[in-house]
């Protein structure tokens, strides 16, 4: 038996964003309350969304995440946040109650923290419940779906002209670090 490798030079090209991408770094101007996060992040989602071309005039019509770690409280909070923000930024009226689909995978029965955030919430149910109470504070119509996401945090904002940007987070809503005594959930 003989075995040879056929090797082919990679386009260094093939590495780069597309030509229509816009990259931003995220850097400690995120840091401080998560009360304003969602805010801030909108604000910079936005100014991405417009430097790539798409209009004011265009708003969202559905918001999908996918992202394997959105299991604890606090990072559905963020994350709502920041939809409810970009959806108001893009014209959303509260009377309109923007489509929210977050993916997740199943919970693994571990007590380790996720992404340094720590969640007591062991039901698939009471989390979809959490995300969807949340949201509907928020104008929100938030669906949590359990599965199998593939290992990549996206943001996929449908627009009504049938465009859609799709904003890729190297770390998701989990990259950031909770300072406080407090890491529990209590459900009543």
């Amino acid at each position: 038996m003989s075995l040879s490798i056929e090797a082919r030079p990679i386009d260094r090209e093939s590495f780069m964003p597309a030509s229509d991408a816009v990259v931003v770094k995220l850097g400690k101007e995120f840091e401080g309350a998560a009360k304003v996060l969602g805010d801030r992040l909108a604000a910079a989602i936005q100014g991405a969304i417009r430097k790539c071309g798409i209009s004011e005039d265009d708003g969202l019509s559905r918001v999908t995440y996918h992202d394997r770690f959105t299991r604890s409280p606090l990072v559905l909070k963020l994350l709502i946040d920041t939809i409810a923000s970009l959806a108001k930024f893009c014209g959303v009226q509260g009377d309109d109650s923007l489509g929210v689909d977050i993916m997740t995978a199943p919970d693994k029965g571990s007590l380790s923290p996720r992404h340094e955030i720590i969640s007591d919430i062991e039901k698939d149910e009471d989390l979809a419940a959490l995300a969807a109470c949340y949201g509907d504070r928020r104008d929100l119509d938030v669906k949590l779906l359990v599965g199998q996401p593939a290992h990549k945090c996206s943001l996929r904002l449908n627009l009504k002209s049938e465009k859609h940007v799709i904003v890729d987070l190297d770390q998701g809503f989990g990259w950031m670090h909770y300072r406080g005594d407090d890491r529990s959930y209590d459900q009543r």
